[in-house]
């Protein structure tokens, strides 16, 4: 036992840096590998909690049976729902309010004219939702939309 301790050391000596180079790549391997999966599990929670506060107080959601597919895409969008269909729902027992989403492409137009953000995504519009129990956004400064335009 004795032996071997001496052996191994006497190698260390003799090979500094073969053993601070390995040593030095098992350790940014591991904090790597480390910080791969907290990332990972910190953006999954922010998901997470991001969409459970988006859909938070909404207990149903009334959508179309039928899906519009195109060919070459995994998932297919849902056929619309007549808005006027929010009058009836609202007449159902235990329904304390519904409001129609409405989503499309669009995108914010500055007072110059010019997009706002650039020619990128994200480029979804959707209506403004007046009851704040049903709405998904919280408005940071300013007002929300009061009309087109």
């Amino acid at each position: 036992m004795n032996a071997s301790v001496r052996l191994s050391a006497s190698s260390l000596r003799a090979h500094k840096r073969r053993f601070a180079g390995t040593f030095l790549a098992v350790f940014l391997g591991v904090a790597f590998l480390a910080g791969t999966l907290v990332m990972g599990d910190t953006l999954r929670a922010s998901f997470d909690t991001m969409f459970g506060n988006a859909t938070s107080g909404t207990d149903a959601v009334v959508r179309s049976a039928d899906a519009i597919t195109t060919p070459g895409e995994s998932e297919g969008v849902r056929e619309p729902v007549a808005t006027d269909l929010v009058g009836t729902i609202e007449k159902v027992p235990g329904v304390a309010a519904a409001a129609p989403n409405i989503q499309g492409a669009g995108q914010l137009i500055g007072r110059n004219g010019d997009p706002i953000g650039g020619q990128g995504p994200p480029t979804l519009a959707g209506n403004w939702i007046a009851d704040p129990e049903l709405n998904a956004y919280r408005l940071a400064e300013g007002h929300a939309p009061r009309g087109p335009g």
